[in-house]
């Protein structure tokens, strides 16, 4: 296991955002590329107080974030979404899964990350 995981690093350690990333995780020069074809699901919350997006990826999308996660747990990484900075969480567990929350920055900007993720279009991605 202690080997794989170091191999999966070592793959992982300087790589780049991919142009086809639709979603890409960094932390210092480890990056993990999510394309398209990698997010099964995208379902946006909002119980009142902390709209979120959910992304559900597929079985080819779990390795390389549960990879990623567990080598940065307790670390800020940055979220990108288009290749627009979304989000700056610190990682308090690895993701294992390949579910995971994006916490909007209030509603509207919640609701259109997950509309761009659903479509996969980043150009209806707009900053601000």
């Amino acid at each position: 296991m202690r080997l794989g995981l170091a191999l999966a690093l070592v793959i992982l350690t300087g790589a780049e955002a991919r142009a086809d990333a639709i979603v890409t995780v960094e932390a210092g020069r480890d990056v993990v590329n999510i394309a398209a074809e990698d997010i099964l699901g995208v379902v946006f919350q909002d119980d009142g107080s902390s709209p979120r997006v959910v992304v559900t990826l597929t079985e080819k999308g779990i390795t390389p974030l549960a990879t990623f996660t567990m080598a940065h747990v307790k670390e800020e990484v940055v979220l990108k979404v288009c290749g627009q900075v979304v989000s700056r969480p610190t990682l308090w567990a690895p993701v294992l899964d390949g579910i995971f929350a994006i916490q909007g920055d209030g509603k509207a900007k919640a609701e259109r990350l997950a509309e761009v993720l659903k479509t996969r279009d980043c150009a209806a991605m707009v900053v601000g």
